[in-house]
């Protein structure tokens, strides 16, 4: 007969047994934002009326295995030794590095390291290049089940840019603190001047020519087959 084990999130080493997907999606509804592993498992020896515990840790072990826990230190090292590549051995840029991940089976999709200084391109940040990896890679712009993996703490740009891909998480190495003191980055000044009001923003903006703006804004919005992302 057919049984159901699955991880469940409370601990890695937590199992549940379950008679058919029914309660594991009851399961699931009690951990929302938290992946389940599932297998079907037949066992001649188990009788169509009994279901006992497991009795050994061998049959829940290569379904915990499957489900990757997250943070996972080898990502992050494999950031930081991207970060590496970037400011100290190639000299691309900054010393930062990023790697994007499938939560759900540890593959590594999309990696990037700093290159502002070699392309001559102040976007291109270790996690931005990152993203445009992983997108060309699994051929869409959107990242849903994919966690970040940053050598240092993004600044506004990257963060957004993991905004607009739908990146699930973030985890990062280094704080605004550290690349300032160490690289003399200037990214938490970044936050201040973003959330400072018009008037006292070093890069004025202003607002300009807004009906005439809004004018293909209208007829997009009439468009029945535009894609939103």
């Amino acid at each position: 007969r057919p049984y159901l084990e699955v991880a469940l999130p409370s601990s890695p080493l937590s199992t549940g047994y379950c008679r058919g997907p029914d309660e594991v999606w009851q399961r699931s509804a009690e951990f929302p934002d938290v992946p389940h592993t599932a297998h079907f498992l037949s066992f001649d020896n188990l009788l169509s009326n009994h279901h006992p515990e497991p009795t050994s840790r061998a049959r829940t072990v290569p379904y915990i295995a499957a489900m990757v826990q997250h943070p996972d230190p080898k990502y992050m090292r494999r950031a930081i030794e991207l970060s590496a590549k970037a400011g100290i051995e190639e000299r691309t840029g900054g010393v930062f590095g990023a790697v994007l991940v499938r939560k759900e089976t540890g593959e590594i999709v999309g990696e990037g390291y700093n290159r502002v200084l070699a392309d001559h391109d102040p976007t291109a940040h270790g996690e931005v290049l990152a993203i445009r990896n992983a997108c060309r890679n699994l051929g869409t712009h959107v990242l849903e089940g994919c966690v970040l993996y940053t050598s240092a703490e993004p600044c506004p740009m990257c963060y957004a840019s993991s905004l607009w891909a739908h990146v699930e998480a973030i985890y990062y190495g280094a704080t605004y603190d550290d690349v300032k003191k160490y690289g003399q980055f200037e990214d938490a000044d970044f936050l201040a001047e973003i959330n400072a009001s018009d008037e006292d923003k070093n890069v004025k903006i202003k607002q300009y020519l807004r009906e005439e703006a809004v004018v293909p804004w209208k007829t997009y919005s009439e468009l029945t087959d535009r894609i939103h992302y």
